[in-house]
């Protein structure tokens, strides 16, 4: 089974057994709304069903099974957990494979184990060999009553199947219910070279975790080369099963720590102590856990103090510091560290821990302004950029005549966001540098500054020779003034300051900012970009058009093509869209690199990772050379499941299927500074990498790439869907449609056909990635 088709197998079994209840006798509907013309006031009352001690409380129920609402039956089927009958337990088990929306299958799996877990395990053993993946899926539930206690032989054939989804979930089953035999059978399923089958049997682990396999967990990490979607996986079981035993986690940590010293081969090292970070990083679910681990002396000594001959295996001690809580040991590691690439990462790790308003830390940042690695002084540069931060506007003066443009520019804007008009000489002067990128970021500084006598340097900046500047210039002026002057009636500016300029306000509304405080996530997202500016790269024919999906959702946009980034007047508060293949000039590569580190967003999709971000901002991530052109679909699944980047991508038990046209996959050049959110095995298991989204930070801005194409995710690329039913259920289980968005939608006419649908109904999943990037970014002003 590919990524692109829904699981349909069973659908019309489905429709049997509903027919087959509808044909009972009819039962009293006593319950208060259960006959309502509203689907919500129906969920309400099978919800308060669920407590009742009405006598036909559960024919109540199982009459709410045949509901046309689907989020009355997932109620219905929440509530018979609690029976008590053995037929009630048999028919929830058949629904558990019968189903055809992945949601309700998992909510009847568990309510018949429920019910009865030994027979809900017979009935979903059963079906193996003919709904392996189906079946597979019902019997994790089986897990905490059974664990042990099961015959594995099916599972075995289910590992020989040829379905790679169906032998990945038998491997996942496998893992949860095989008891004393989990080591061994976790071994076998290690050596082999089936990526999806050994992600899979992670994938349990991680949610079942087992502590009595930690050091083969550990000792897998060593081997010679591992799949990033593998690495990822064993050091976050690691994690999961320390997390589950303090003691067995703290032996697993001191175990951990030995051999990343020992071993022979760098990259090894350096994952063996990714591993350990990972092992230390706090819990959401329980953050007190492993606390006592992040304060251990002997921890941090054993991770970063003795540094490692090889850069590599620094950097990743380096990023393992962040996570340790001791400011005081990254300060020394970077005072002591020779590498200019590992002190940047020990930067970052010191400005996490402590922050730069701590006194101690902000010497340090303002000395790293002379640091000799240019990458590290800008980074230093953009630390001081803290509102009211005292004492650093002469250090960043200084550094506004560093040789590097990007750490002047870094400079500049991050004295206009200390909001001190003492900056405003040396903004002034950098204004009218010879370098439109250091003038464009004199100008940038300003804009944040918001001083009434820099205006009319901004003024003046309306005639610079760079398309650039005076965009960024003309941008401010609009929002100051709420005038619609154009970008060359200088005039027109001018006169209007002399006018007003002593009643405009300059601070940004009250009213402005409460608004931004009070921003959240939203499934609908075209409140958010509400006076964005939104520029997409016109890709050539053949190529990726985000425009559609923007059209759709009815967000303003404007295009930009190849050697006209200039002409289309990028400024750093606009985000930048680029659509595969995302070929740029020369020319444009200097200005988005300036956009960028001048606090731009920019969003690429497919070969754009090579053509626009590797060009533009090199060394962090570049194309992973596959053996042949990436033509799939493929299912994806979060990689950081915590992050709040991917709100609203994964929920409801969602899985988007990439569309990859030729996709340039994703290698991750610098895992400290680069964070990997969603990945995939299946793409691993065909193509060697599985990084499927992955961001990064570059000076004040702020870089996001997605592999595959905007415009042809959900219905364009749908496979096996003839009925409207089938339909519904793909838009569920791969475009995160609610229960509740699809009972507004699901009467329309276009669901009779796919090209019909895909014109509708779109798959907003990388949008929505897309949207939490662009709500951090207006929080952040």
């Amino acid at each position: 089974m590919n990524g692109t088709a829904t699981t349909t197998t069973s659908f019309m079994q489905h429709i049997q057994l509903l027919a087959l209840l509808a044909l009972l006798a009819p039962v009293p509907n006593n319950a208060q709304g259960l006959d309502s013309d509203d689907p919500a006031e129906r969920v309400e009352a099978v919800r308060a069903l669920a407590d009742s001690s009405d006598e036909d409380r559960e024919k109540e129920l199982l009459t709410a099974l045949k509901d046309d609402d689907w989020a009355v039956v997932e109620a219905a089927l929440v509530a018979l957990a609690t029976s008590q009958n053995q037929k009630t337990g048999d028919q929830l088990a058949k629904l558990a494979l019968d189903l055809p929306v992945a949601r309700l299958r998992a909510a009847a799996a568990r309510s018949a184990v429920a019910v009865d877990a030994e027979r809900a395990f017979d009935a979903f053993y059963k079906k193996l060999a003919k709904e392996p993946e189906l079946a597979s899926e019902a019997l994790w539930a089986t897990a905490a009553a059974l664990d042990g206690q099961v015959s594995l032989k099916a599972f075995d054939r289910g590992l020989k199947s040829k379905e790679p989804y169906a032998r990945a979930a038998a491997a996942g089953a496998l893992m949860r219910l095989a008891g004393a035999e989990r080591g061994e059978r976790l071994a076998d399923l290690l050596e082999g070279d089936d990526v999806l089958v050994q992600a899979s049997a992670l994938d349990a682990l991680i949610a079942r975790p087992d502590p009595t396999l930690l050091t083969q967990l550990i000792e897998a990490l060593r081997a010679p080369r591992l799949v990033d979607v593998i690495e990822r996986r064993l050091a976050e079981a690691v994690r999961s099963a320390a997390f589950a035993d303090e003691a067995a986690g703290r032996e697993a940590l001191t175990a951990l720590l030995p051999k990343a010293n020992a071993a022979a081969s760098a990259n090894v090292r350096a994952r063996l102590v990714r591993a350990a970070g990972t092992l230390l990083e706090a819990r959401s679910d329980a953050p007190e856990r492993g606390a006592a681990w992040r304060r251990d002396p002997a921890v941090l000594e054993g991770i970063a103090g003795a540094p490692d001959g090889d850069a590599a295996v620094r950097r990743a001690q380096a990023g393992v510091l962040a996570k340790l809580g001791t400011a005081e040991a990254a300060r020394t590691a970077l005072a002591n560290e020779g590498d200019g690439h590992v002190r940047l990462i020990l930067l970052d790790a010191l400005l996490r821990l402590q922050g730069v308003t701590d006194d101690d830390v902000k010497a340090t940042v303002v000395a790293r302004l002379a640091d000799p690695d240019e990458r590290v002084r800008e980074r230093a540069a953009v630390a001081l950029g803290v509102r009211d931060l005292a004492g650093v506007v002469a250090p960043l003066v200084g550094a506004l005549e560093d040789p590097s443009w990007r750490v002047a520019g870094a400079a500049a804007i991050s004295l206009g966001i200390l909001h001190d008009e003492g900056a405003l000489g040396a903004l002034e002067r950098m204004s009218k540098h010879g370098d439109w990128r250091r003038r464009g970021s004199a100008i940038v500084g300003l804009t944040k500054l918001r001083a009434r006598a820099g205006v009319p340097i901004v003024l003046a900046a309306l005639s610079d020779a760079e398309p650039l500047v005076r965009r960024t210039a003309w941008e401010f002026l609009l929002d100051l003034s709420n005038k619609d002057f154009a970008i060359d009636a200088q005039s027109d500016w001018k006169a209007w300051w002399q006018e007003v300029g002593e009643q405009v306000r300059m601070e940004v509304p009250p009213a402005v900012l409460a608004r931004r405080k009070e921003l959240g996530y939203t499934r609908d997202p075209r409140s958010l970009y509400e006076g964005l500016d939104v520029v997409v790269f016109d890709s050539r024919a053949g190529g990726d058009r985000i425009q559609v999906v923007l059209d759709f959702l009815e967000i303003e946009n404007r295009m930009a093509r190849a050697g006209q980034i200039a002409d289309a007047g990028l400024h750093p508060d606009a985000i930048y869209i680029a659509n595969c293949p995302g070929e740029i000039a020369p020319d444009d590569a200097e200005r988005l690199e300036w956009f960028v580190r001048s606090g731009g967003y920019l969003f690429a999709s497919c070969w754009s990772l090579q053509e626009t971000i590797a060009r533009s901002i090199p060394g962090f991530v570049q194309r992973y050379e596959t053996g042949g052109e990436v033509m799939d679909d493929v299912r994806c699944v979060p990689a950081r499941p915590g992050s709040p980047y991917l709100r609203g991508v994964f929920d409801f038990d969602v899985r988007p299927s990439y569309a990859l046209v030729g996709a340039y996959l994703i290698d991750v050049l610098d895992p400290e500074l680069v964070e990997v959110l969603i990945d995939s095995p299946e793409c691993a298991s065909r193509w060697g990498a599985g990084t499927m989204a992955a961001w990064f930070r570059a000076g004040h801005g702020v870089v996001l790439d997605s592999v595959n194409h905007f415009d042809v995710q959900g219905f364009e690329r749908a496979q096996g869907l003839k009925k409207p039913e089938q339909r519904w259920a793909y838009a569920v289980d791969h475009l995160g449609l609610t229960f509740e968005e699809l009972r507004e939608v699901k009467d329309e006419k276009y669901w009779k056909k796919n090209n019909q649908v895909a014109e509708h109904v779109k798959d907003l999943s990388v949008l929505r990635l897309i949207t939490n990037f662009v709500l951090d970014q207006r929080k952040r002003e």
